[in-house]
């Protein structure tokens, strides 16, 4: 794991708040910045009045900027790269201090990325694509495809059955296809643990494109829930960059061009509470 931090120690928040500023622009400014695929900005100006949310570090800073000390003000920026960095920057002067930090869980780790690819004619015939896409970098992780028993070839929807358990320590989530018969997903979740997928119990190797599809928004492409069920969101950012992803794959081209169901995207979180985002991943399902 790698992991880098600065601080800025002092009692006077008239030296703090600046720090804070400086910092963020330095960030805002740098090459870094520019990889990032999620960020995150909110100021709270008080115990009691709640956490404010940004778009950006300029909207940040100019609502901080006339703001006065006081007890429980907290400002701050989280962000990822798709090389799996998280990024932190908070200013806490209860705590007299402003904090930095650059956390890579993956760095010194063996590279799980595919070198060739293993598609087979086969797989292109099966029913269900379920291609895996890591939830901090959105890189592709592999596919794995399968037949389920009384296919449904009408409507627009995947029809998911769902079994889904809250972790009050251990929970898990199953994913069905229109009964308990066919099983596309089982995966356990532990709260300040991590649990594990156990089906799929493995993915394969697809085929790189030198293309993707255009993004065809939410009609053709949605997040689903516990539940099963599919959700509209109003930041399309995390679609798109999944999108990205799958669509330059050979198989997933293959099961898009011959479906007129809408493709599910499920984010499969094992551990939860503390727990680690590197753990995460979306499993996209597309049926054919």
């Amino acid at each position: 794991m790698g992991n880098v931090a600065l601080t800025l120690k002092d009692s006077d928040f008239d030296i703090l708040k600046p720090g804070f500023v400086q910092w963020m622009n330095e960030i805002r400014n740098s090459v870094s910045y520019t990889n990032l695929v999620r960020k995150s900005f909110n100021l709270c100006t008080g115990w009691e009045n709640g956490n404010q949310h940004f778009d950006s570090p300029e909207a940040l800073l100019d609502a901080l900027a006339p703001v006065p000390l006081a007890d429980g003000l907290t400002a701050g920026f989280y962000g990822n790269d798709f090389y799996a960095n998280r990024y932190s920057l908070v200013l806490m002067p209860d705590l007299c201090g402003v904090y930095m930090q650059i956390i890579n869980h993956l760095a010194g780790q063996p590279s799980n990325d595919f070198t060739e690819s293993d598609l087979q004619e086969t797989d292109l015939q099966k029913h269900i694509l379920i291609s895996k896409v890591d939830y901090l970098t959105f890189r592709y992780k592999g596919f794995y495809a399968l037949n389920v028993t009384n296919k449904l070839n009408s409507g627009n929807e995947i029809p998911f059955v769902s079994q889904y358990q809250a972790p009050g320590d251990f929970g898990y989530i199953k994913l069905f296809y229109r009964n308990t018969d066919n099983l596309l997903m089982d995966g356990s979740i532990v709260w300040a643990g991590c649990g594990a997928l156990t089906f799929p119990d493995h993915f394969r190797a697809g085929l790189p494109m030198d293309n993707g599809l255009p993004y065809p928004g939410q009609s053709r492409i949605s997040f689903i829930n516990d539940g099963g069920n599919y959700v509209t969101v109003t930041d399309e950012r995390e679609l798109q960059y999944i999108w990205q992803s799958v669509s330059r794959q050979k198989e997933f081209q293959h099961y898009y061009g011959n479906s007129s169901k809408k493709v599910a995207v499920y984010l499969y979180a094992p551990s939860v509470g503390v727990g680690n985002p590197a753990d995460a991943y979306y499993l996209v399902f597309t049926e054919q």
